[in-house]
């Protein structure tokens, strides 16, 4: 037990000499230990960004489809799923006709199997503001928390009473400061009453609109704004027991018997899940992953390179020092550990210059960043390892050979 502790405390000891040793030729040659850094250096800046830029996106986008739901379905005019045969031809859904509120009544009073139905169409204001105008099971499709207030009932989504329903950025730039529950807001040339504010959520690039900078009114009172006629969409969620494909198939028959398809023509209009966004955000976020790991591989091939190029000057030039510790009966595993010690200096030197690089530039960029950014621990772990791993690999080939060196011919060098 003695012996193995005495044991542990030399190899510590030596470990601690060979990163001391390996800080001092950081600063003894500058130039090259520059240019063996750089490699590593812009290997874990890269593997770290794609890492953050990657989990940012996914909780940004996670955040969206959790306030639509997991089994919602949608009824529109363009498909989701980006991956149909025949193309995704733009000009070719615009040519259907709009989902329009008769269809929603039609679905809500036949469909069956369905926890809520609710219609939706939105207008975007000069101020760049979004006026959704909601109809049906909206607040239960769509989960989003009241700050202050209330939601609609459902007699007032159905009706055209002029209330209406605001996000958190539109509750804030509101004059006057306080609550504005109770206060009247202009929408065009009319006025509505804010019942409820939305909880603060966020942009997400899931969101089918931005919460935060919408105001929510009853169909009616959006048809009194802008004189109706304008299509939109339906949303569903199939209740306890029901599945969502099966829910999906009894909507796609209700909607063709309304537009009196005959069997031989296609749907002209298109039915959405979640998993079609969940599939092409997978596939997105593979090919983002696999290009940075690709970059980031060639650089760190570079930096090892580099890496295992000043370990070997570092071995030659130290070669009758190796001698008279192997004469002293120094081991070769000590030999070993000491020479591989300062390659994982060199490279977790590089890898945390590259982590720090990443790190100003998240904070530089902030929340106001256009792509969501997510700097965790464990990125900066993983490019910790990776950094560690590489300077391992690279210098054990150089340390080995030191280990192995004859302590008679390497004393000659004196």
């Amino acid at each position: 037990m003695t012996k193995g502790v005495k044991r542990a405390g030399v190899v510590l000891g030596l470990v601690w000499e060979s990163v001391r040793f390996a800080v001092s030729s950081l600063r003894t040659d500058k130039f090259r230990t520059t240019l063996s850094l750089f490699g590593v250096t812009v290997g874990i800046f890269s593997i770290v960004l794609v890492l953050s830029i990657v989990d940012g996106l996914k909780n940004n986008i996670r955040r969206g489809m959790d306030s639509l739901g997991g089994n919602t379905i949608t009824v529109q005019r363009e498909p989701w799923d980006l991956s149909d045969e025949q193309g995704w031809d733009i000009r070719k859904y615009m040519k259907r006709a709009p989902i329009d509120v008769g269809e929603y009544d039609f679905l809500a009073e036949n469909l069956e199997g369905a926890e809520g139905v609710a219609f939706f169409t939105s207008f975007s204001t000069y101020d760049g503001i979004d006026v959704v105008c909601v109809k049906g099971d909206f607040d239960r499709i769509f989960s989003f928390g009241t700050a202050q207030g209330r939601w609609f009932t459902p007699s007032e989504t159905a009706g055209r009473q002029s209330i209406c329903y605001v996000g958190a950025q539109v509750a804030k730039n509101l004059p006057g400061g306080g609550s504005p529950v109770g206060t009247k807001i202009k929408i065009r040339d009319f006025y509505g009453q804010v019942i409820g504010v939305a909880a603060p959520r966020g942009e997400s690039l899931a969101e089918i609109f931005d919460i935060d900078n919408s105001i929510f009114v009853p169909y009616g009172f959006g048809e009194t704004i802008y004189g109706g006629g304008s299509g939109g969409a339906i949303a569903l969620v199939p209740r306890d027991g029901v599945g969502q494909g099966e829910l999906a198939d009894r909507v796609r028959v209700l909607m063709r018997n309304c537009r009196r398809l005959t069997p031989e023509q296609e749907d002209d209009f298109s039915i959405n899940r979640i998993s079609y966004l969940t599939s092409a955000v997978d596939e997105l976020f593979a090919s983002v992953n696999l290009v940075g790991w690709i970059i980031g591989g060639f650089a760190l091939l570079i930096g090892g390179v580099g890496i295992a190029n000043i370990m070997f000057v570092s071995v030659k030039e130290r070669v009758p020092q190796i001698g008279i510790q192997k004469a002293l009966g120094g081991p070769d595993y000590m030999i070993l550990i000491q020479f591989l010690s300062e390659s994982a200096v060199l490279s977790l030197a590089g890898g945390g210059i590259g982590i720090l690089i990443v790190l100003i530039i998240s904070l530089f960029l902030g929340e106001n960043s256009a792509i969501p950014f997510d700097l965790s621990v464990w990125n900066v772990v993983r490019g910790l390892v990776i950094a560690l791993a590489t300077g391992g690999t690279a210098g054990f080939i150089p340390a080995y050979s030191a280990s192995k060196m004859d302590p008679v011919k390497a004393i000659n060098d004196l």
